[in-house]
């Protein structure tokens, strides 16, 4: 589209801040499905190891750092110059 390549913003084109606010979605979203995907896979786990003690409190512990963790990383990876 034509109007997002010429109007421009702090002399950057507004098709530069869609994909950074498209980016960022995506990131959330992403970390969000890791975050369940890994929780997931430690229930799975621990059902055969239900007697350890910290297994619930392993799951409560690591239900937050791993969205923020993946959340991060993938804002952190840089897409190639245009």
């Amino acid at each position: 589209m034509a109007v997002l390549r010429d109007i421009k913003f702090f002399n950057e084109p507004l098709w530069k801040y869609l994909a950074s606010l498209i980016y960022i979605f995506l990131a959330f979203y992403v970390s969000k499905l890791l975050d369940y995907l890994v929780n997931a896979w430690l229930k799975k786990c621990g059902v055969e190891n239900r007697h350890q003690a910290g297994h619930d409190l392993l799951l409560e512990v690591l239900h937050g750092p791993v969205k923020v963790i993946a959340f991060v990383i993938l804002l952190n990876i840089r897409p190639q110059r245009f």
